[in-house]
């Protein structure tokens, strides 16, 4: 028997769903998470559903799931995660968790030893969130930060306040959903962890913006055009359905 097993570069094969980014924390600070705001939602490949799918739970459409871009998922049971475009806390759209709950993960963000970033998420609803924040030590992930809180009803933020300490330079964050029960959800909105500066910054733009070359570049395909240095062998070949046009799908061989 023979499997194929595929991926494609700079996404190819989702088909991502944008919308306007939320405001600012209206106090100094600039969020630092991509897609923290759950605005940028997207379809995975057909090859990539059973990994998918093994963190458990469901969603509307099993056949082609909408699922959060950027982030990580363990569902438990039969747990419904879902796109909420009526209770949002900014933007357009929010993240849903149905049933018996699940934990969120967005992971690898360097940051500064030493410095102090807030970490939190909005939640609204009926069940308990908490949200975590780990270190990337050389021996483990390391807890820097945990907080809880009981939501019922409206949307009110749940954030800590950490300092980084100073053997860490990669932080994840994470967020555990339980609703009251299988009837209930929490919704969660504009996840954060943000930190004031002194330039503008917009961690989205990696996923709203076409990159481009600048003084700093060494190499940049963005393969809407034929290059000349750029040879394909074996299985590759350009496609139509890229992020931002064109794109290079690479097949591994039959084995």
């Amino acid at each position: 028997m023979k499997f194929t097993a595929l991926f494609t570069l700079l996404l190819a094969a989702a088909s991502l769903c944008f919308a306007e980014r939320p405001d600012s924390l209206n106090r100094g600070e600039t969020n630092l998470m991509t897609n923290g705001s759950f605005e940028a939602w997207g379809h995975y490949a057909t090859e990539s559903l059973p990994g998918l799918l093994k963190a458990g739970g469901s969603f509307e459409d099993a056949k082609d799931p909408l699922v959060p871009v950027r982030w990580t998922w363990r569902l438990a049971g039969t747990t419904l995660l879902t796109r909420s475009s009526v209770e949002v806390h900014g933007g357009k759209s929010a993240l849903a968790m149905t049933g018996e709950g699940g934990d969120l993960r967005w992971s690898s963000l360097e940051v500064v030893p030493g410095a102090t970033y807030s970490v939190g998420i909005w939640a609204r609803g009926q069940g308990q969130v908490s949200v975590n924040l780990w270190g990337q030590a050389p021996e483990g992930l390391q807890v820097l930060g945990e907080v809880k809180s009981v939501v019922k009803g409206g949307w009110q933020l749940i954030e800590q306040k950490v300092k980084i300490p100073g053997h860490i330079r990669v932080i994840d964050f994470g967020a555990t959903l339980l609703p009251l029960n299988k009837g209930s959800s929490v919704v969660v909105d504009d996840a954060h962890i943000s930190a004031p500066l002194d330039f503008a910054y917009d961690a989205d733009a990696v996923l709203t913006q076409r990159l481009v070359a600048d003084a700093d570049t060494i190499l940049l395909a963005d393969f809407d055009k034929d290059d000349a240095s750029i040879k394909l062998t074996g299985r590759s070949h350009y496609v139509s359905e890229g992020r931002f046009g064109r794109a290079l799908r690479v097949e591994a061989p039959d084995s």
